[in-house]
Protein backbone atom coordinates (compact mmCIF):
# COMPACT_ATOMS: atom_id res chain seq x y z
CA UNK A 1 0.00 0.00 0.00
CA UNK A 2 1.33 3.43 -0.88
CA UNK A 3 1.05 6.57 1.19
CA UNK A 4 -2.47 7.80 1.73
CA UNK A 5 -1.89 11.52 1.44
CA UNK A 6 -4.58 13.94 0.26
CA UNK A 7 -6.74 10.95 -0.60
CA UNK A 8 -10.49 10.40 -0.53
CA UNK A 9 -10.62 10.33 3.28
CA UNK A 10 -9.24 13.84 3.76
CA UNK A 11 -10.27 17.35 2.79
CA UNK A 12 -6.61 18.45 2.53
CA UNK A 13 -5.62 20.53 -0.48
CA UNK A 14 -2.41 21.98 -1.83
CA UNK A 15 -1.44 25.48 -0.74
CA UNK A 16 0.59 27.84 -2.90
CA UNK A 17 4.04 28.73 -1.55
CA UNK A 18 6.79 30.54 -3.41
CA UNK A 19 10.37 29.26 -3.39
CA UNK A 20 11.71 32.07 -1.19
CA UNK A 21 9.14 31.39 1.55
CA UNK A 22 9.67 27.62 1.22
CA UNK A 23 13.45 28.03 1.59
CA UNK A 24 12.94 30.22 4.67
CA UNK A 25 10.66 27.59 6.21
CA UNK A 26 13.15 24.79 5.50
CA UNK A 27 16.02 26.84 6.96
CA UNK A 28 14.14 26.90 10.30
CA UNK A 29 13.63 23.13 10.28
CA UNK A 30 16.24 20.55 11.37
CA UNK A 31 18.39 19.47 9.56
CA UNK A 32 17.77 21.69 6.52
CA UNK A 33 19.30 24.76 8.16
CA UNK A 34 22.70 23.09 7.68
CA UNK A 35 22.32 22.77 3.89
CA UNK A 36 24.17 25.01 1.46
CA UNK A 37 21.93 27.91 0.26
CA UNK A 38 21.90 26.70 -3.36
CA UNK A 39 20.86 23.19 -2.32
CA UNK A 40 18.25 24.63 0.03
CA UNK A 41 16.67 26.70 -2.74
CA UNK A 42 16.63 23.69 -5.07
CA UNK A 43 14.94 21.56 -2.42
CA UNK A 44 12.48 24.34 -1.61
CA UNK A 45 11.28 24.22 -5.21
CA UNK A 46 9.95 20.69 -4.61
CA UNK A 47 8.13 21.45 -1.33
CA UNK A 48 4.32 21.25 -1.23
CA UNK A 49 1.97 22.19 1.61
CA UNK A 50 -1.48 20.94 2.59
CA UNK A 51 -3.90 21.99 5.31
CA UNK A 52 -5.60 19.45 7.60
CA UNK A 53 -8.41 19.57 10.13
CA UNK A 54 -8.12 17.94 13.59
CA UNK A 55 -8.34 14.16 13.31
CA UNK A 56 -7.59 14.00 9.58
CA UNK A 57 -5.10 11.45 8.30
CA UNK A 58 -1.85 13.03 7.13
CA UNK A 59 0.00 9.82 6.22
CA UNK A 60 -0.50 6.06 6.54
CA UNK A 61 2.14 3.62 5.28
CA UNK A 62 2.80 -0.08 5.52
CA UNK A 63 5.89 0.03 3.32
CA UNK A 64 8.82 2.42 2.86
CA UNK A 65 7.90 6.06 3.22
CA UNK A 66 7.16 8.03 0.09
CA UNK A 67 7.77 11.43 1.69
CA UNK A 68 9.24 13.31 4.59
CA UNK A 69 7.01 15.92 6.18
CA UNK A 70 6.60 18.38 9.04
CA UNK A 71 3.94 20.73 10.36
CA UNK A 72 4.69 24.34 9.50
CA UNK A 73 1.74 25.15 11.77
CA UNK A 74 -0.14 22.97 14.23
CA UNK A 75 0.51 19.66 15.99
CA UNK A 76 0.72 16.11 14.57
CA UNK A 77 0.43 12.72 16.28
CA UNK A 78 2.27 9.69 14.90
CA UNK A 79 1.77 6.03 15.83
CA UNK A 80 4.64 3.67 14.92
CA UNK A 81 4.04 -0.07 14.77
CA UNK A 82 7.29 -2.11 14.85
CA UNK A 83 7.50 -4.93 12.30
CA UNK A 84 8.91 -7.23 14.99
CA UNK A 85 5.73 -6.86 17.05
CA UNK A 86 5.56 -5.43 20.53
CA UNK A 87 4.24 -2.15 21.84
CA UNK A 88 3.46 0.62 19.36
CA UNK A 89 4.81 4.04 20.26
CA UNK A 90 2.93 7.32 19.98
CA UNK A 91 4.83 10.56 19.43
CA UNK A 92 3.63 14.12 19.14
CA UNK A 93 5.33 16.70 16.93
CA UNK A 94 4.98 20.46 16.97
CA UNK A 95 5.92 22.89 14.20
CA UNK A 96 9.10 22.17 12.20
CA UNK A 97 9.72 18.69 13.63
CA UNK A 98 10.68 16.56 10.62
CA UNK A 99 8.88 13.21 10.32
CA UNK A 100 9.62 10.21 8.11
CA UNK A 101 13.32 11.10 7.86
CA UNK A 102 14.62 7.85 9.41
CA UNK A 103 12.54 5.76 7.04
CA UNK A 104 13.52 7.79 3.98
CA UNK A 105 17.23 7.71 4.83
CA UNK A 106 17.53 4.18 6.27
CA UNK A 107 14.72 2.54 4.25
CA UNK A 108 13.17 1.06 7.38
CA UNK A 109 9.97 -0.87 6.71
CA UNK A 110 7.15 -0.59 9.23
CA UNK A 111 3.56 0.53 9.80
CA UNK A 112 2.94 4.16 10.55
CA UNK A 113 -0.07 6.42 10.99
CA UNK A 114 0.04 10.21 11.30
CA UNK A 115 -2.92 12.45 12.17
CA UNK A 116 -3.49 16.16 12.71
CA UNK A 117 -4.16 16.90 16.40
CA UNK A 118 -5.02 20.55 15.77
CA UNK A 119 -5.65 22.53 12.61
CA UNK A 120 -2.36 21.93 10.81
CA UNK A 121 -0.49 23.03 7.73
CA UNK A 122 1.88 20.25 6.67
CA UNK A 123 4.85 20.57 4.32
CA UNK A 124 5.92 17.56 2.22
CA UNK A 125 9.11 16.67 0.36
CA UNK A 126 9.25 13.60 -1.86
CA UNK A 127 11.63 10.87 -0.77
CA UNK A 128 13.71 11.01 -4.00
CA UNK A 129 14.19 14.79 -3.64
CA UNK A 130 15.12 14.41 0.03
CA UNK A 131 17.58 11.57 -0.61
CA UNK A 132 19.19 13.43 -3.52
CA UNK A 133 19.65 16.53 -1.35
CA UNK A 134 21.24 14.50 1.46
CA UNK A 135 23.65 12.77 -0.92
CA UNK A 136 24.69 16.07 -2.48
CA UNK A 137 25.18 18.20 0.63
CA UNK A 138 27.75 17.33 3.31
CA UNK A 139 26.26 19.70 5.91
CA UNK A 140 22.76 18.35 5.40
CA UNK A 141 24.04 14.77 5.64
CA UNK A 142 25.75 15.48 8.98
CA UNK A 143 22.67 17.29 10.24
CA UNK A 144 20.50 14.31 9.33
CA UNK A 145 22.83 11.95 11.19
CA UNK A 146 22.57 14.10 14.32
CA UNK A 147 18.79 14.22 13.98
CA UNK A 148 18.64 10.43 13.46
CA UNK A 149 20.54 9.88 16.72
CA UNK A 150 18.10 12.18 18.53
CA UNK A 151 15.10 10.32 17.11
CA UNK A 152 16.48 6.87 17.90
CA UNK A 153 17.08 7.92 21.51
CA UNK A 154 13.57 9.35 21.58
CA UNK A 155 12.10 6.06 20.36
CA UNK A 156 14.03 4.26 23.09
CA UNK A 157 12.76 6.75 25.69
CA UNK A 158 9.15 6.27 24.56
CA UNK A 159 9.42 2.47 24.68
CA UNK A 160 10.90 2.69 28.18
CA UNK A 161 8.14 5.06 29.24
CA UNK A 162 5.43 2.69 28.00
CA UNK A 163 6.87 -0.11 30.18
CA UNK A 164 6.43 1.90 33.41
CA UNK A 165 3.47 1.58 35.82
CA UNK A 166 0.55 3.87 35.04
CA UNK A 167 1.45 6.83 37.30
CA UNK A 168 5.13 7.31 36.34
CA UNK A 169 4.25 6.45 32.73
CA UNK A 170 1.72 9.29 32.55
CA UNK A 171 4.03 11.75 34.31
CA UNK A 172 6.92 10.83 32.00
CA UNK A 173 4.68 11.27 28.94
CA UNK A 174 3.54 14.70 30.18
CA UNK A 175 7.18 15.76 30.54
CA UNK A 176 8.01 14.40 27.08
CA UNK A 177 5.14 16.41 25.60
CA UNK A 178 6.17 19.48 27.57
CA UNK A 179 9.69 19.30 26.10
CA UNK A 180 8.26 18.97 22.59
CA UNK A 181 5.34 21.41 22.72
CA UNK A 182 5.79 23.74 25.68
CA UNK A 183 3.36 24.41 28.52
CA UNK A 184 0.14 23.93 26.53
CA UNK A 185 -0.42 20.40 25.22
CA UNK A 186 -3.32 20.27 22.74
CA UNK A 187 -4.39 16.72 23.58
CA UNK A 188 -7.60 15.46 25.12
CA UNK A 189 -7.43 13.02 28.01
CA UNK A 190 -8.42 10.27 25.59
CA UNK A 191 -5.53 11.14 23.27
CA UNK A 192 -3.12 11.24 26.22
CA UNK A 193 -4.38 7.84 27.34
CA UNK A 194 -3.77 6.45 23.84
CA UNK A 195 -0.24 7.89 23.86
CA UNK A 196 0.42 6.18 27.20
CA UNK A 197 -1.26 2.90 26.13
CA UNK A 198 -3.63 3.24 29.10
CA UNK A 199 -7.41 3.40 29.46
CA UNK A 200 -9.05 6.80 29.75
CA UNK A 201 -10.28 5.91 33.26
CA UNK A 202 -6.78 5.04 34.46
CA UNK A 203 -5.37 8.24 32.97
CA UNK A 204 -8.05 10.34 34.70
CA UNK A 205 -7.20 8.69 38.04
CA UNK A 206 -3.55 9.68 37.56
CA UNK A 207 -4.27 13.22 36.37
CA UNK A 208 -6.77 14.15 39.09
CA UNK A 209 -4.25 14.38 41.98
CA UNK A 210 -1.80 16.19 39.70
CA UNK A 211 -4.46 18.83 39.09
CA UNK A 212 -5.22 19.12 42.80
CA UNK A 213 -1.50 19.65 43.45
CA UNK A 214 -1.46 22.42 40.86
CA UNK A 215 1.11 20.64 38.67
CA UNK A 216 -1.22 20.60 35.65
CA UNK A 217 -4.45 22.26 34.59
CA UNK A 218 -7.15 20.89 32.29
CA UNK A 219 -9.00 22.92 29.70
CA UNK A 220 -11.24 21.98 26.82
CA UNK A 221 -9.23 19.81 24.42
CA UNK A 222 -5.88 20.51 26.10
CA UNK A 223 -3.71 20.16 29.17
CA UNK A 224 -1.43 22.84 30.59
CA UNK A 225 1.80 21.96 32.38
CA UNK A 226 1.86 24.49 35.23
CA UNK A 227 4.72 23.11 37.33
CA UNK A 228 7.10 20.93 35.28
CA UNK A 229 9.52 20.86 38.23
CA UNK A 230 6.83 19.17 40.34
CA UNK A 231 6.43 16.47 37.67
CA UNK A 232 10.20 15.97 37.54
CA UNK A 233 10.20 15.57 41.33
CA UNK A 234 7.51 12.88 41.13
CA UNK A 235 9.65 10.87 38.71
CA UNK A 236 12.73 11.26 40.93
CA UNK A 237 10.72 9.97 43.91
CA UNK A 238 10.04 6.77 41.98
CA UNK A 239 13.79 6.28 41.43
Amino acid sequence: MTAIIDGATTMAHNLHMNTVDAASLLAQTKPFGEAAPAHLRRLAGTLTQRRYRPGESVAMYETWQQSVWFASQGVLRTVNYPTSGGQATVSVAGPRALLGCLDASCQRRHWLECFAVTEATVAFLSRPAFQSAVRGDHGLCLGLLRLAVERLWEERELRTTCSLPSRPRTVAMLLYLYRRLGHRIPLTRRALADACALTRETTIRVLSPLEKQGAIRSERGALEIVKPDALEALLRERN
